[in-house]
Formats: C-alpha cells, structure tokens, sequence
C-alpha cells in the first residue's frame, strides 16, 4: 500500500512538473513578475500570469465563457484568418513558435512566431520579445512587450481586426463589474460600440479594482514611435478587459513585402489603488528605461 502511495505521488509529482515544463518564469531578483507560455496552448504563446510586487496575479486564462481569453495576449486578424478566436480550432489561425527560436534569462523572453493559417501556410512572421525593467523599491512591477509583425511570403497581407483585437488582458472574476479604468486628464470621451465596451485614444489606460480583497491597479502604455499608436478598448461587463488596439476595425493596413510593423508596449502593475500621477511616472521610467522620446506625443 506504501509503495503504491508513493509512486502515485511521484507520477503526480511528474505530471505537475510536465505540465509546467512549457512556462518561462521572468523575476525581478527573488519576486516572480510573469510566467509565459512559451508553446502554442492551444493557438498562441502569451503571458499566462503577470504579478503585482505583493504576489496579486491580475489575469486569467482561459475562463469558460472565452475560452479564448489568455492573461496578456496579442492577436489580430491577418489575410482571411482569425488569429484571435481559437475555437473550432480548424477555421482559425495559430501563432506557432518557430523551434529553438525561445531564448530566456531571469527578466528577457524572446521568440519567433509564424503565424499560420488554419492549412499550415505561414502568413506573417512575429519577433517577440518580452522583458522585465528594473523595479525600483515601492513601484510597480513593469513589463515590455515588443512585437515586430513582417509578411511570411512575397506577397502584401491585409492586417484587420475587430474592435477589441490588439494586445490585451482579461482581468480575475472579482474585477467583473467593478474595475474602473482612468485615462489622462483631458483624454476624449470615444466612442461606445454597446453596452459599456468604449474606445478611446490616449497616451496610457489603467485600471483599477481589487482581487482576493486587495487593491491593485494595471496600467498599459504604447511608445510613442509606434507606427499605429493605441485606441484602448474598455468593458466591465459581464467581464473586465483592457485591450491597446491598433483600430484595424476601421483602419486596415497592407503590410507589403519588406515592410515590419514594430509596437512596443508597457504594462505596469501597482499594489493598491494608483493615481495619474504614479502611472505617469512609472511610464516616464519606462520610456527612459527603453530609450524612448516623447517627441511624438502631439502627434496622436
């Protein structure tokens, strides 16, 4: 009976640790910040868990009614396909890793992706990179995402989207309902596409609410370079989710052969419940940290 006991707990051991063997760990000294799922799970690699400076995890994969939905994740729609819905898996596309390309260290991920369609032909191919900024004691945990998008083959692809593809994140259960999300000062009220799902063009977006009892706020930003600069995408209801979109919705873009489209993006995530003031200066730190101007802040 011993015996049985303790090899059914060693395969359990096993099954735990073959289960985790797919997520790269990115930590700031002993504090875990992120764990990426490095593999196609089931259509696309993405941050599976992003953590406050306290241990708060402010995302969720895969909740039942989106199954789709996973921590912070980028998709957009490229040719004909869908690379953000995942299901049925046949009719949508896959961001699939190419082999040996995952590099890691304690606080950078980099990958490259080919994004295929749904009979294997790549459309475009996806450097990735994902990397921690040094905290700084008291501020918030903040991350970068770089993508750099290229046609797979010597044909123009056609970038599309709907109003909420880009880069986003689904928040935790306890934030349905109740998150608030906080723009500059003086940012345009958008536009309302139903119920409460708005857009909304600004320098950053955040939002505010608490999970397991205690406050946390998850700002985004996009630097200014970007070619495309965010339209963000907010709803609270029957879920909370922020998404910087690219408003591919309204505004397709042809991407030729021999063009990129380089975004690069800044997640902070604070503990407690953070003002315009403190997100402005963490992503001031952040354009200084990544060697970014502001010179084109007017331009938006």
């Amino acid at each position: 009976m011993m015996t049985r006991m303790i090899f059914a707990s060693l395969a359990a051991l096993a099954a735990t640790a073959g289960a985790q063997s797919d997520l790269l760990t990115l930590q700031s000294g002993e504090r875990i910040v992120a764990r990426y799922e490095q593999k196609a799970a089931p259509m696309k690699p993405y941050v599976k868990e992003l953590f406050s400076p306290s241990g708060v995890n402010v995302t969720v994969d895969s909740p039942p009614d989106h199954f789709h939905h996973h921590g912070l994740m980028f998709a957009i729609g490229a040719g004909d396909v869908d690379f953000w819905t995942e299901k049925p898996f046949e009719k949508n596309g896959r961001e699939v890793p190419r082999a040996g390309s995952a590099k890691i260290s304690a606080k950078k991920i980099s990958q490259t992706l080919d994004w295929n369609g749904p009979n294997g032909t790549p459309l475009i191919v996806e450097n990735r990179e994902v990397h921690l900024q040094s905290a700084q004691p008291g501020g918030p945990n903040i991350l970068t995402w770089r993508t750099r998008l290229e046609p797979a083959g010597k044909e123009s692809v056609k970038l599309w989207g709907r109003h909420y593809f880009g880069i986003g994140m689904r928040f935790p259960a306890d934030m349905d309902a109740k998150a608030k999300f906080i723009l500059p000062a003086g940012s345009s009220t958008g536009r309302v596409v139903r119920s409460d799902e708005t857009l909304r063009a600004a320098d950053w977006c955040a939002a505010t609410g608490e999970i397991d009892g205690k406050p946390v706020t998850v700002a985004m930003w996009d630097a200014p370079q970007n070619p495309r600069r965010a339209v963000w995408f907010t709803m609270t209801k029957p879920f909370s989710y922020l998404s910087a979109t690219l408003n591919l919705e309204t505004e397709p873009l042809d991407l030729k052969p021999g063009e990129t489209l380089p975004l690069r993006y800044g997640v902070a995530v604070f503990d407690g419940t953070a003002d315009a003031a403190q997100i402005e200066k963490a992503r001031a730190s952040w354009l200084a940290a990544e060697g970014i101007s502001k010179a084109k802040e007017t331009e938006k």
